[in-house]
């Protein structure tokens, strides 16, 4: 090789490595720019965007491009890490601040939306207790229920209760049976009530539970104590039963009979029975009224129709007068005698009158003295006049 080719070689060597520093500066400037105009960015992400109140959330900067490391700050939470723990109470938007290396900044922001909790509330009044989404109450105050509401989150009801104690009309206990002009009183265990009849032209009923019988017939009382606080009022019952009055009806029948005599006692009312006040004067059948002497005198006859129903027996009287049978004796005396004579007769008997049958015979005076008045017979009575029957 000739010294001007190793010459020529030895320049173009030189001038090539010349041209490759050149080139190699060249491209580290363009390198070294292009690295240094790269701008940071970030972006936030959290694990849940909807959430309740109080719900902890966590937030993650992702930070790219410029130069790390980077620094990171919450404006809202005055954190300096990637990721931070929030637990917002209200929906809220928290932005993060990055910074590279270079000091390139890049700001993001996410808004985190937040669903609040509610709670209701209602009331109830109820009788003994109260069974509510499972659970029976038998006290009075508020029922808590947490559940879910339609977002998702706790919902509270509040049930205010009211327990009232069921009202308690007892047992009614008295007669119940009584006469139509009578009355009775009923009374109960139960207190604070009040009564009443349901048939007052039957019964009427006052306030002290004093039954007073109007007419006969049937009734309903009851006793009622109201209920209150959603209790329904509570009713005992008992029925009054009003019997008519019995009537021993009139009586009618001969009073004053002799002694030899009888007599029938009627009533215009049937089924009662007789009695005979006094039996040494007289008796009575029971059934029949028939009346049996048995010495002068007088009883009272009693007509008994028994009474029913809480009413009394109904009697009435009849009096029966029995009169001895008059005696006008046995007549004695001289019968016989002259056409212009006279006879005195007289006789066992009291009480009594003389009569002649035939006066044109002869005639008799009130002494018994006879005296003739032509040939003849004539009959001569002497009468005692009977009474009370006789």
């Amino acid at each position: 090789m000739s010294s001007d080719l190793l010459i020529s070689t030895k320049s173009f060597f030189k001038k090539s490595k010349l041209i490759l520093s050149y080139f190699a500066i060249v491209l580290f400037s363009i390198a070294f720019c292009g690295k240094a105009n790269a701008q940071v960015t970030v972006n936030i992400t959290s694990d849940l965007n909807n959430v309740c109140s109080g719900t902890s959330v966590t937030l993650t900067a992702n930070a790219s491009s410029g130069t790390a490391p980077y620094t990171y700050l919450w404006d809202n939470a005055a954190e300096t890490t990637d990721n931070i723990l929030v637990a917002p109470s209200s929906t809220k938007t928290y932005k993060v601040i990055v910074t590279d290396a270079d000091d390139n900044v890049d700001s993001a922001t996410i808004t985190i939306t937040v669903k609040q909790p509610t709670s209701s509330s209602f009331s109830i009044d109820a009788c003994t207790n109260y069974t509510w989404r499972g659970t029976t109450y038998s006290t009075s105050g508020p029922k808590y229920f947490d559940t879910l509401n339609v977002a998702g989150c706790d919902s509270t009801i509040t049930l205010n209760l009211t327990i009232t104690s069921a009202p308690d009309a007892g047992d009614i206990s008295g007669i119940t049976s009584l006469c139509a002009n009578g009355t009775t009183t009923l009374s109960t265990t139960g207190t604070g009530g009040t009564w009443s009849s349901i048939s007052t032209g039957v019964a009427t009923i006052d306030g002290s539970g004093v039954v007073t019988a109007v007419s006969a017939g049937t009734s309903t009382i009851r006793y009622i104590v109201t209920g209150s606080g959603g209790c329904a009022n509570d009713t005992a019952s008992t029925v009054v039963t009003v019997t008519a009055l019995p009537s021993a009806g009139t009586l009618s029948g001969t009073q004053a009979i002799c002694e030899t005599g009888s007599t029938t006692f009627t009533s215009t009312v049937s089924g009662g029975a007789w009695t005979s006040g006094t039996e040494a004067a007289a008796t009575i059948d029971g059934s029949t009224g028939v009346v049996t002497v048995v010495a002068a005198g007088s009883s009272i006859m009693t007509y008994t129709v028994t009474g029913t129903g809480g009413c009394s027996d109904a009697t009435a009287t009849r009096t029966v007068t029995i009169t001895a049978a008059p005696d006008a004796g046995d007549i004695s005396g001289v019968t016989a005698i002259c056409s212009n004579g006279t006879t005195t007769l007289s006789s066992t008997g009291t009480g009594g009158s003389w009569s002649s049958v035939s006066t044109g015979v002869a005639t008799i005076d009130g002494s018994g003295v006879v005296t003739a008045v032509s040939a003849g017979t004539s009959t001569i009575r002497y009468i005692v006049t009977g009474s009370g029957g006789c």
